[in-house]
């Protein structure tokens, strides 16, 4: 009686039916967080200036950023023009915070074309860069003026012009 009660075929039924959708959200599911997801603007800063400590090393030269606040504009910002580079080519780094002014929910590039910073800018978000994100910061990925990808659920949008381009990281929405 006990060889009817366990029958191989049964068993073998019953484990394929409980692992299997397992295994299939297992797939589908982003193990642990997202990158930039609930990333505070000294975690970022943290990276960015990693990343540009490298590129110094490199003989690259990117932005420096640093947390401000605009108080006439009510503005968070990690790079403007200073009034004494007007001559230079303007651009400006601006940041949005959620409510507990920390946490970054979006970060906007907007000014003369400086593709270094820009690709610190999106790499310190952590999340994972690939060609395709490379071909679309240096504007090769198409003939449109203006793209949009998402990558590890961090949306990064770029259009423009060859003298003035603006770029767009929105972070993850928190769970």
């Amino acid at each position: 009686m006990g060889v009817v009660a366990c029958n191989p075929d049964e068993k073998t039924t019953t484990e394929s039916k409980s692992s299997e959708p397992t295994y299939k959200k297992d797939e589908t599911k982003p193990k642990g967080k997202l990158a930039f997801q609930d990333m505070t603007t000294d975690q970022y800063l943290q990276n960015y200036n990693n990343i540009k400590d490298d590129s110094v090393n490199q003989g690259i030269q990117i932005l420096p950023f640093n947390l401000e606040y605009e108080e006439s504009t009510e503005t968070h910002r990690f790079y403007y023009t200073k009034a004494e580079d007007s001559t230079s080519e303007a651009k400006w780094v601006s940041v949005s915070l959620r409510r507990d002014d920390k946490t970054i929910n979006s970060i906007l590039y907007n000014g003369a074309p400086d593709l270094d910073t820009v690709k610190a800018m999106i790499k310190a978000t952590g999340l994972t860069w690939s060609d395709k994100l490379d071909r679309m910061v240096e504007g090769n990925e198409s003939n449109k003026d203006s793209n949009e990808i998402v990558v590890d659920a961090v949306k990064i949008s770029i259009f423009g012009s060859p003298t003035t381009i603006n770029v767009s990281i929105d972070a993850p929405a928190s769970i």
